[in-house]
This record gives structure tokens, C-alpha cells and sequence, in this order.
């Protein structure tokens, strides 16, 4: 029974992992085909500059991994754990952003960009990196409690959106339209995981495993 549960874990870990290279492999792919060579610079940097509020989450999901696992089936202690890594993931993530916007000017031109062409491009990412870190956690939630089935869905549901989205957007509205296709789709998966968790957190303790009869 445990190296089935392991197996079926590690089979939807492989898939979730997969999609999530496609994604960003997708992105570039799609990005050199409808966008200029400048517009493609000037995404990438701000992209870069702006994930970096993004750390929060490489510190926290670590941290907090181990007690979704160790509580699991402990709705209150979960979502005590929640809102703490929750709470500390956003403070971080503003405090970077912040930062970035004081000094973004500085930041663009250090590493080659236009300020006045990235600014826009970088407070779109930023607002993404910000709401990631905001609702992120949720993804590790479901992934310690044995809801893998309804996360790794999300995600490729997602991926297969998030390709004609970047293909369209980037399409209308060159990086701007890009990035902002971006950012949605980042909201709609994040939403959804975000709510997922908020089902089980507000339901009894018996819900928190999906992969039985909630799955």
C-alpha cells in the first residue's frame, strides 16, 4: 500500500515537474516568435529583476514543508502553519519589491536595460512575485497532504492555457502584452490552489486527504 501511495506521489511530482519546464521552455520558445529581439531583452530582464521577490518562497516552503507533513489531518495546526508561512512569505516579498522599485532605475541600467522601457515591465512581475508569495505556499500545502492529484491538474490545466496566452498577448500587445499574460495566468493557477486550500482548511479533519474520496 505505501510503495503504490510513493508511486502514484511520484508519478504526479514528475508530471507537475515536467509541465512547469515545458512552461518556461514554452515562454521562450513563444516569446522569440512574436516579440523583437529588444522586447525579448527587455522582458527577460525585468522578469529576472523581478522574481527575485520570489526568494521568499525558496525560504519558506522548506521550512513549513515538514510541519503540513507532520500535521496532516490536524486542520487547525495547518492552518496556523499556513497563514504564519503565508504571512512571512508576503512581508518578505514586499520588503525585496520595495527595495526594487526605490532602486529600480539603477538596477535596470546595472544590467543593461532601458529604466524607462523596463519600469512597467519589472511592476508587472514584481505584482506577480508578490502575489505568488501570497498564495504560493497553498502549493505546498497540497503537495504534504496528500492532495497531488488536484495540484499537478492545475498546474498542466494551466500550462496548456498559458501557451496561446503568451502567443496572443505578446501578439497585441508585444512584452507588455506578454507579461501581463503572464501575470494572470500566475493569478488564475494560484487562485485556484488558494482556494482548494481554503475548502480543506474551513472542512473537517477527513477532507484533507484528496486522494481518497475527495480526490
Amino acid at each position: 500500500m505505501l510503495q503504490a501511495q510513493t508511486t502514484e506521489g511520484a508519478k504526479w511530482f514528475w508530471i507537475v515537474a515536467n509541465a512547469v519546464f515545458l512552461s518556461q521552455a514554452g515562454a521562450l520558445v513563444i516569446g522569440g516568435m512574436v516579440l523583437s529581439d529588444i522586447d525579448v531583452g527587455h522582458l527577460r530582464l525585468a522578469e529576472r529583476l523581478g522574481l527575485m521577490a520570489g526568494f521568499a518562497l525558496t525560504v519558506t516552503d522548506p521550512v513549513v514543508a515538514r510541519f503540513f507533513a507532520r500535521d496532516h489531518g490536524n486542520s487547525i495546526l495547518l492552518k496556523r502553519h499556513f497563514i504564519l508561512a503565508s504571512g512571512f512569505a508576503t512581508i518578505f516579498a514586499l520588503t525585496i519589491s520595495i527595495f526594487i522599485i526605490f532602486f529600480n532605475d539603477r538596477l535596470l541600467k546595472l544590467v543593461g536595460g532601458d529604466a524607462e522601457i523596463g519600469r512597467a515591465l519589472l511592476y508587472v512581475y514584481l505584482a506577480g512575485s508578490v502575489f505568488n508569495a501570497m498564495t504560493g505556499t497553498s502549493s505546498m500545502l497540497l503537495s504534504m497532504t496528500g492532495n497531488e492529484k488536484f495540484l499537478m491538474r492545475t498546474v498542466v490545466m494551466t500550462f496548456l492555457l498559458a501557451m496561446p496566452s503568451y502567443y496572443f498577448g505578446g501578439l497585441a500587445g508585444g512584452a507588455m502584452g506578454f507579461a501581463i499574460a503572464y501575470l494572470l495566468i500566475l493569478v488564475l493557477k494560484n487562485s485556484i490552489i488558494f482556494l482548494r486550500v481554503l475548502q480543506i482548511l474551513s472542512g473537517p479533519d477527513a477532507d484533507m486527504d484528496a486522494n481518497g474520496k475527495t480526490g
